[in-house]
């Protein structure tokens, strides 16, 4: 057995020097920030743009689910059809016009609608993230890659939601989605 620091070494040192966990690493990370405007700005566009209450924002988490359980539901078929990285492109392509047309919409069903789409293609993307990172690492050290995949996930989201927000509060609402939404479009452009 390892001793816990010399663990933690081992898992970094062979993350970082690990093509696929890399890349996996910063699809996360870039996925985590162009995309944390969804759930970190939902209570505002309920309240704000939709004229809603807790009801609304209730609403508009419920479809994010929804399209989350099928997300879930699709990931066999994407690995069969589609390449990882193209199925990274597609998700976050997918994400940032739903992204688009929640900071142009004023509707409740066509937000709600674009919220079933965002949650599906946001739990597709991670989803084969992660299998793409259990798959390309040895036993001894997948707890520990998967652990820095997610650090890289969840850290992309906190800076997200925190860059989102200070836009959101410096312009608008409108204009943090369309940023977010502009962000996930050009990920695979400049090739992250």
């Amino acid at each position: 057995p390892e001793r816990i620091d010399r663990a933690i070494v081992a898992g970094a040192r062979y993350a970082l020097h690990s093509s696929p966990v890399r890349s996996a690493m910063a699809h996360a990370f870039s996925f985590g920030l162009a995309g944390a405007s969804g759930s970190a700005l939902l209570p505002l566009v309920a309240r704000e743009v939709l004229k809603g209450n807790a009801s609304t924002y209730g609403l508009l988490l419920g479809c994010s689910g929804v399209g989350a359980v099928v997300g879930a539901l699709l990931v066999s078929k994407a690995r069969e059809r589609l390449t990882p990285d193209q199925s990274f492109r597609l998700c976050a392509c997918t994400s940032g016009l739903m992204m688009w047309v929640v900071g142009i919409s004023h509707a409740l069903a066509l937000t709600a609608a674009a919220m079933v789409i965002v949650g599906m293609v946001n739990m597709l993307a991670i989803a084969l993230l992660n299998v793409t990172v259990q798959l390309s690492v040895p036993r001894w050290v997948a707890g520990r890659a998967l652990a820095a995949f997610q650090s890289s996930l969840t850290g992309g989201v906190a800076l997200g939601a925190w860059t989102w927000g200070h836009v959101a509060g410096q312009w608008s609402i409108e204009t943090a989605f369309l940023g977010s939404a502009a962000t996930l479009i050009l990920i695979p452009v400049v090739g992250v």
